[in-house]
């Protein structure tokens, strides 16, 4: 009598197989939304670069910290980023205008006591009145 080799994989190894695949899934749908909020607020920074804080004309540039701060937490606000605070936002004089650096973390929980904690930083330049992006 012949006998035939197992050739396929055992019942316990596609058991593995589909709780490493849950498990990544169930990761992965934790962490994507960080970074897609951080590509929010990039993409609000970006934006920033065609508004002007108006002061009841057209003509009004952004000039002062306080200018740019209080319209960046109005469009991010706006943008739904409300974890977004004060104290996060660094504006610096620059040569030719201001260096924008919004610096925060996000921890979400995974299960239990197992958290992931992101930090980022994303920076734009305000010359003259105009943004450029020059990292994120």
């Amino acid at each position: 009598m012949e006998r035939y080799k197992q050739t396929g994989a055992s019942p316990l190894a596609v058991l593995f197989l589909i709780v490493l695949i849950i498990f990544t899934a169930l990761i992965g749908a934790r962490i994507v939304p960080l970074y897609m909020g951080n590509y929010q607020i990039q993409s609000t920074l970006a934006d920033f670069s065609t508004q002007t804080i108006a002061a009841g004309d057209n003509e009004s540039f952004m000039t002062t910290e306080s200018m740019i701060r209080r319209k960046l937490l109005r469009k991010l606000y706006m943008s739904d980023m409300r974890f977004i605070k004060d104290s996060d936002i660094t504006i610096a004089k620059i040569n030719d205008g201001y260096r924008v650096t919004v610096k925060y973390n996000r921890r979400e929980k995974i299960y239990g006591n197992l958290d992931v904690i992101a930090d980022f930083s994303p920076t734009v330049d305000i010359p003259n009145g105009k943004i450029q992006r020059i990292n994120g």
